[in-house]
């Protein structure tokens, strides 16, 4: 990617950080990712039920934002390194950080440029919906996470997934407004076939047909019913198709040497 497209990242990631409101997290939120309920249902769980419930793991986090996903790891006991190329996003995960009295480090960086991938130093690297950001460098970058993790490590990513080219079409005249960066793009199979160069034994779980409802409600009942609805139809191959999210993982082989 260019620095100009990286440039452009950074000023609408600086912009949405200037305008978030740090507080505190209720004890709810944070007890919802430590003891994961419904991890079939709501893709973050699932990554974190992937953790396991034992704390202790050096994790590196690609693309840390505000910090809330990485303050929720440091609550579970973790040791966390984020990495964000947004200034202003790191200031407000350090904030965070302080309010909830936990010890998480945030640094800016770009994932790209600057040498981050620490050899085989971290037990997981946590990749949130920021891969689709980084599509034109995603074979550097997924060879810098399997070089920074040990062997035995997980990788385990969740990101938006491209949709058959008609679906597409019908959403592009859908009167939604669209979030997200003008360089941003879901991953095809193009981009998932190079994790998979990386980690062969890539597992993937779908997720997100009919729950694309929270872009209309936020009602959480709601929600849940059609995410279990989901769940359902997802169990018919050719409906996996129409999910728009997939939360991936994979272990660095204890055996395995770079493939860099």
């Amino acid at each position: 990617m260019s620095e100009e497209r990286y440039a452009r990242e950074r000023e609408y990631f600086d912009a949405v950080a200037a305008r978030t409101r740090i507080e505190k997290m209720p004890v709810s939120l944070v007890e919802r990712y430590r003891n994961p309920q419904w991890p079939r249902l709501f893709p973050l769980e699932m990554m974190f039920s992937l953790l396991g419930r034992d704390g202790g793991q050096r994790i590196l986090q690609v693309g840390s934002g505000e910090g809330l996903t990485g303050v929720q790891l440091a609550h579970c006991g973790h040791h966390v390194n984020g990495v964000e190329i947004s200034p202003k996003s790191v200031e407000a995960a350090r904030k965070r950080a302080r309010i909830e009295g936990v010890d998480a480090e945030f640094a800016v960086g770009n994932v790209v440029t600057d040498d981050i991938w620490d050899e085989a130093a971290y037990d997981v690297v946590w990749c949130e919906a920021v891969l689709h950001h980084l599509v034109g460098d995603l074979d550097a970058v997924i060879a810098g996470a399997y070089r920074a993790l040990r062997p035995g490590g997980l990788f385990v990513s969740t990101e938006p997934l491209a949709l058959p080219r008609w679906l597409e079409s019908v959403k592009d005249r859908m009167p939604v407004a669209r979030n997200g960066t003008p360089d941003e793009q879901p991953l095809r199979k193009a981009e998932l076939d190079i994790v998979r160069h990386y980690f062969p034994d890539l597992q993937m779980r779908r997720y997100r047909i009919l729950s694309r409802i929270d872009r209309f409600t936020n009602s959480v009942p709601l929600i849940g019913f059609v995410s279990a609805l989901d769940n359902v139809l997802l169990v018919v191959p050719p409906a996996r198709l129409l999910s728009s999210v997939a939360v991936m993982w994979a272990r660095k082989p204890h055996s395995a040497s770079a493939m860099v």
